[in-house]
């Protein structure tokens, strides 16, 4: 594996997407919500915990397959969030057609297929520090 940069996004008012609708999904689009980004999620199946995450933020439902096209209107962030490697592959080639390789299109999960990857989800934590 190559050196890896670490890297801090300011998501604000930005707009991301999230392909997938199951429990890796729903952390990402909760991960999101919280740095402030505007989420579309793009899943036939969605799950209780993103719809509830809906009522939270800015959330967009999108009901149905991941279809070429579906990055046109520009992400800033792309999560690829399936168990299905097809439909992480299909979303990593739609975004190098599209030439947003340069965007940061992070697919879950990166162990399994680093050759798609541009970049490796960390573990977050939220610590409470004394004062």
């Amino acid at each position: 594996m190559s050196e890896l940069f670490p890297i801090f996004l300011k998501l604000r008012g930005l707009d991301a997407l999230v392909v997938g609708g199951g429990a890796m999904a729903a952390v990402r689009v909760k991960q999101l919500l919280k740095a402030g980004a505007r989420v579309t999620v793009i899943s036939p199946e969605i799950c209780h915990e993103i719809e509830d995450a809906a009522g939270d933020g800015p959330v967009s439902l999108v009901r149905r397959q991941f279809e070429s096209g579906d990055l046109s209107p520009g992400y800033f962030l792309v999560v690829g969030a399936t168990d299905n490697p097809e439909v992480q592959k299909a979303v990593a080639a739609e975004a190098c057609f599209r030439g947003q390789q340069n965007l940061l299109v992070p697919l879950y999960p990166a162990a399994a297929h680093d050759w798609f990857c541009c970049f490796g989800h960390f573990a977050t934590f939220n610590s409470i520090v004394p004062s």
